[in-house]
């Protein structure tokens, strides 16, 4: 006598919560919500308000873990740079300005204040963190 074995199959259901699962775990930053205050970062545009300056204990904690994340993620950590500058080799940096400069103000002739400088490669993933003025 043989022995017929049924698979079970899987419902449509799981697979989609299985890719809804692994979709949110990609684009998730890994950095936890306390050890970095994203909103108050994101409301600083230009950094005309200065609010980022005051965060730069926490991103300095968590900037060892930025290095790799993709640039949908460090979008949803970190918002819409300020300015973004492509370079050779399909890499690009994004500026965040951390003082106020001329970004702020059009009329000043003062240069742009203090900025982070985030670099990707050519695949997107963060490869370097520069403090720049």
């Amino acid at each position: 006598m043989e022995k017929t074995i049924k698979l079970k199959r899987f419902k449509p259901v799981y697979y989609i919560i299985f890719l809804l699962l692994l979709f949110a775990r990609c684009i998730g930053s890994g950095i936890p919500e306390e050890a970095f205050d994203t909103k108050t970062w994101k409301n600083d545009t230009n950094g005309c308000t200065s609010e980022r300056v005051a965060l730069m204990d926490q991103f300095k904690a968590i900037q060892d873990k930025i290095i790799g994340l993709s640039e949908l993620q460090v979008n949803k950590l970190l918002g819409k740079p300020d300015k973004v500058e492509l370079y050779i080799r399909s890499q690009k940096f994004y500026v965040y300005h951390l003082k106020p400069g001329s970004q702020c103000d059009p009329d000043s002739f003062d240069r742009a204040g203090e900025n982070i400088q985030i670099r990707f490669n050519s695949l997107n993933e963060v490869n370097e963190i520069i403090f720049g003025k």
